[in-house]
């Protein structure tokens, strides 16, 4: 079997926003669903994609990488091939779909461009979690910024925003991730 599109059938725009829908609902987790649909474009044995969402960073998530696994095949982002003795995965026209539609588009820039007038601050958190801050380091840091532009916005917003869009990382404290680095050192130049 090839993991080409051909032979996995045809895309459903209705599953593919069904898909995307299902991974969404799952903060905290996205990244590493997006991260098992791309990585399933070929063919990849259970062993491969617990090795794969291992190197992700998966102990520091409350769920296994088999319930991910699960709940991907189950909203059909998934499918099963291969024997009975190990199973082989690879994604639907419908995973593969989603995880390039992940990929391509940057998500961070356009929380940037949305909500323009918040540049300032989300830059200053970025900067300030590439050394990992708690919470309350994080408020520390924005709370003078946010009494200075009379704004009734809470920062635990302005922290999930950036986890959404995939600038920010939770292990154990809250981190910058690679793309909110390659962010702020465009920014810088």
């Amino acid at each position: 079997m090839t993991a080409n599109t051909e032979n996995r059938g045809t895309l459903s725009e209705t599953a593919l926003e069904r898909l995307m829908e299902r991974i969404e609902e799952e903060r905290g987790v996205q990244e590493i669903m997006y991260g098992i649909l791309s990585f399933c474009t070929s063919e990849r044995t259970t062993p491969e994609i617990l090795k794969y969402v291992k190197e992700l960073g998966s102990d520091l998530i409350l769920y296994s990488p088999e319930t991910l696994i699960t709940w991907l095949y189950n909203a059909h982002g998934l499918r099963a091939a291969g024997d009975e003795a190990e199973t082989v995965w690879i994604s639907t026209p419908e995973g593969a779909a989603a995880a390039d539609r992940r990929n391509s588009s940057d998500r961070l820039q356009c929380l940037l461009e949305h909500e323009a007038a918040f540049n300032n601050l989300y830059v200053s958190i970025l900067r300030s979690c590439v050394t990992p801050k708690t919470k309350e380091e994080i408020e520390a840091v924005v709370e003078p910024i946010l009494r200075a532009g009379s704004t009734e916005i809470y920062p635990a917003y302005f922290i999930g925003m950036l986890e959404e869009a995939g600038g920010l990382r939770w292990e154990n404290k809250w981190r910058t991730t690679e793309k909110g680095v390659k962010l702020l050192e465009a920014a810088a130049s």
